[in-house]
Parts: C-alpha cells; sequence; structure tokens
C-alpha cells in the first residue's frame, strides 16, 4: 500500500452529501471527495474506503446510522447484491427531482443555463414496466457472505442476473419488479426443469456448458415470448422445451445457438418452436413485429408519449421532409412520416434497417426510406435530399463533430434531438447555438429505479 493510502479506512458519522454521475452518491473525507453507492442524500452514515484514488475514493457504505427524508425500503430481495434498480431505496418524486438535477446541472455546466429546464415527466409505471430481460445460466452462482461452507458444497447452479462489474458471476434470481411478475414463473419454472433434467448450466470461464441464456419478452396486450440460449441442441433440450410447452402453452417458446465466448445475442438466428414467431406491439395506431432478437423500445408506454411529443413539437407538415438520424427500428420515422411530404432514416445496424422497412411495409407507410450505413458517411454525400427537420435519438456518447459540422452547413429549419445522456446532449448543442436557439425541453422518466434520464430539446434555427 502507497504512503498515505486511506484503502481500508473506516470513517465514521459521514453525511451524504448529494448525487454523482451513474446513480453515485458523493461524501467527504478530509475535503476528498468519495463516490459511494445504495445511500441517499441526506443519510448520516459509516463507510469503508474501498480504493483510494489522487484525486477521489471509493466506498461503500457499513452501517446507516440516520436514513435520510428520502429513503424507503426496497421491495426486492436482491436489491443488495443487484446492479439494476440502484435508486430503489429513493422515493420515486426524488428520484424525479435527482434526474432534474442532473439535466439542469449539465445545461448549467455547459450551456450556463440556468433554471431552464421543467420537471422531469414521470413514468405510469415506476415497477412492471420493461418489455424485455435478460437471464444468464452459471454453473457457479455468486456466493454469499452470510452462507456456510456447507452451503457452497450444495448444488451451484443458477439462473440469473450478472454480479455489477463480474462477468463471471451470476447470482441467482428470484424475482424481479422490472417486468411483469408472469416472468418470475417462467424463469423460475425454466431453471427448475434444467437442474432436473441434469443439462449442463453454462461456465464462462472454462466455456463448458450447454445453458447459456434465457431471454423473455412479452407486449402491453399481455403476450410473451420466451428464448433459451444454448451452446448445443440435444435430446434434453428437446425434453425441456417440451415440458415447458405444456405448462406454458400460450407463449411464444424459441431457442438459440451460440458459440461465442461472450454472452451477446446480437445477429444470432432464433429457432421457433412454439406459438407466433413475433410479438406485436402497438405504439398509437402502428403495429411493430417484435421478433426474438430485435430491438424494440423497453418503456414502451414512454416512448410512446415522447415520441408523440417529438412530432408534435417539430410542427412538420406534408410539404417537408425530415432526416430520422440513428433511426433503429423507425418508430420516429413512421411517427413523422404521417404528416411529412417524405422521411428518410439513417441506421449502421444492418438488422435495424431490415426491421425498419418491415415495420413501414406492415403500416402500409410508403413516404420513409430507410439506408443502412455509418450516419456521417450518408448525410455527407450529395444523393440525399436535404432536409427540413432534423430528429436525432444518437447513443450516449452523442453526435460526432462531423455531423455536427453538417448539420451547420445545411442548415435545417428544426432539430429534434432526444438523449439519454444530457451532457453529451449539451455539449453537441453548444457546437450549434451559431445558428439555433433552444424552443423546448423536456426530461423524461424512461426507467424508473435508476439514474437514467431522457432529455427532449428542440433547437430553432435563428431568423
Amino acid at each position: 500500500m502507497a504512503k498515505n493510502d486511506l484503502t481500508g479506512k473506516i470513517i465514521e458519522n459521514i453525511i451524504v452529501e448529494g448525487f454523482a454521475s451513474d446513480g453515485k452518491c458523493i461524501i467527504k473525507n478530509n475535503n476528498k471527495v468519495g463516490l459511494i453507492s445504495k445511500v441517499a442524500p441526506g443519510d448520516i452514515i459509516d463507510a469503508k474506503i474501498i480504493k483510494d484514488y489522487k484525486n477521489y475514493f471509493d466506498a461503500v457504505a457499513i452501517k446507516i446510522k440516520k436514513p435520510s427524508s428520502y429513503r424507503i425500503d426496497p421491495i426486492c430481495q436482491h436489491y443488495n447484491i443487484c446492479g439494476g434498480c440502484r435508486w430503489q431505496h429513493i422515493d420515486y418524486q426524488y428520484q424525479l427531482l435527482a434526474k432534474h438535477a442532473q439535466v439542469e446541472d449539465a445545461f448549467f455546466k455547459i450551456l450556463h443555463m440556468k433554471n431552464c429546464v421543467p420537471p422531469v415527466a414521470p413514468s405510469n409505471k415506476i415497477f412492471y414496466y420493461r418489455n424485455k430481460l435478460e437471464y444468464s445460466f452459471t454453473d457457479k452462482r455468486w456466493i454469499y457472505n452470510y452462507e456456510d461452507n456447507e452451503d457452497t458444497k450444495k448444488d451451484l447452479r443458477a439462473l440469473g442476473y450478472h454480479v455489477p462489474e463480474r462477468f463471471d458471476r451470476i447470482f441467482n434470481v428470484e424475482e424481479c419488479h422490472l417486468m411483469d411478475l408472469f416472468h418470475n414463473k417462467i424463469r423460475n419454472q425454466v431453471n427448475e426443469i434444467s437442474k432436473s433434467l441434469n443439462i449442463p448450466y453454462y461456465n464462462r470461464k472454462t466455456q463448458e456448458g450447454i445453458l447459456r441464456g434465457l431471454i423473455i419478452r412479452n407486449n402491453r396486450a399481455g403476450h410473451w415470448m420466451a428464448i433459451i440460449v444454448i451452446s448445443e441442441y440435444d435430446s434434453t433440450i428437446e425434453k425441456l422445451l417440451n415440458q415447458l410447452i405444456e405448462l406454458f402453452p400460450n407463449i411464444s417458446w424459441n431457442y438459440a445457438i451460440s458459440k461465442r465466448l461472450n454472452d451477446s445475442t446480437d445477429g444470432l438466428e432464433a429457432i421457433n418452436i412454439h406459438g407466433d414467431k413475433f410479438l406485436t406491439e402497438i405504439l398509437d395506431d402502428f403495429n411493430f413485429q417484435i421478433s426474438p432478437f430485435s430491438f424494440f423500445q423497453i418503456n414502451p408506454d414512454q416512448s410512446e408519449i415522447i415520441y408523440k411529443k417529438m412530432v408534435e413539437i417539430s410542427e412538420i407538415n406534408s410539404n417537408e421532409v425530415a432526416w430520422d438520424l440513428y433511426c433503429g427500428t423507425g418508430t420516429i420515422a413512421l411517427f413523422a412520416a404521417r404528416q411529412a411530404k417524405e422521411v428518410i432514416g439513417i441506421e449502421s445496424v444492418p438488422q435495424a434497417i431490415v426491421a425498419a422497412r418491415e415495420n413501414a411495409k406492415n403500416n402500409n407507410i410508403n413516404n420513409v426510406e430507410f439506408i443502412a450505413g455509418d450516419v456521417d458517411k450518408i448525410i455527407s454525400t450529395d444523393n440525399i435530399t436535404k432536409p427540413d427537420i432534423i430528429f436525432l435519438d444518437p447513443p450516449r456518447s452523442g453526435l460526432n463533430k462531423k455531423i455536427i459540422e453538417k448539420i451547420n452547413i445545411i442548415k435545417p429549419k428544426t432539430i429534434i434531438y432526444l438523449s439519454c445522456n444530457a451532457a453529451t446532449q449539451a455539449r453537441d448543442i453548444s457546437l450549434l447555438l451559431d445558428n439555433y436557439s433552444i424552443s423546448f425541453i423536456q426530461p423524461y422518466d424512461m426507467f424508473p429505479q435508476t439514474a437514467h434520464v431522457e432529455n427532449l430539446v428542440k433547437l430553432s434555427l435563428k431568423n
């Protein structure tokens, strides 16, 4: 340990001061900032420094001396180990205030705008809002500190989530409140039957085992789909699927074979053995077919609200052309196409473009064109119709400078920018303000119980 390294030090009666990034909170020790999870602003705690860096330290709470007025009891039994719902211990109204502060802070620090952000639009569901969850099998589950040696000699097979920052460690899930509770019955039965048939669970270090993953999807109409990811298909997998079909005959059952060294399912082929090959989700008046591995918005209730608002504030009309950059499976493009002359969607993921074209066809939308390729390269060509309006929904990293430069050259009258990262959004907007002014801001809570917040901004061309 280096001189003055405080790793392992216990600090007592520390007040949690506020939120930092990624859902963590801030504490201080001798004027040095520490980052800590699973606490709430206003808590008085004892904490242990687990890693001391030059300018800050990481810590864990070892005792809550006096709870914050914002603190509530988490409803999930896995809260202490799971990295998903990091804010489940915080009252929802304060979650919204914290997300609002994130956006306000980004716009103040980068754009020097103060008191410009309205309250966050809440999600109508704070639990059970997701339409997709992914679980992993393991032959050696996470062992809790309270377990004795006899427990660790028992069956360690599990089906659950990865322990935060541990790709090779998975804890067994008995319940999850992010999706309709019926999915817990599906997962637990898959796990129970798999164990009874002695099908080998996957080991991520040795790359051995057959059962790798389970994906569960549903739609708002109450229809379900399950995909079991395996390393090979044999008679035991056939028995497993047959028993599951007998137990859950109304579910679409599928399997996919993966020989990959990681858990990615991108590009895998799903084999449908029972039920429908697709789920159909309705957003507004549009029908979207969801295949086993296709991308679709995780919180459809809030997505529907946001997409309608994006088109509304764009004020697009039948004489205007729009670009939908990073269009994914075409949801925003289809919403806009009802009012536009033409919409051109661009996306780098070929499978998403295939789905977007299929979505347009299924909804009889003929005034959209979907192009697969790098956004910055495609919009730099001369053989694409110039837009009156641009819709943006980029990755968390935001826009690259080539795209911003191109926008500043073509100067569409309106830019509608949706982002899951207010800091990169504000950075990008700062590079557009010579030509544009902000005429609308509205943050939305897409993922309750987490630190994530979506922010919608309208930029209008200056006269």
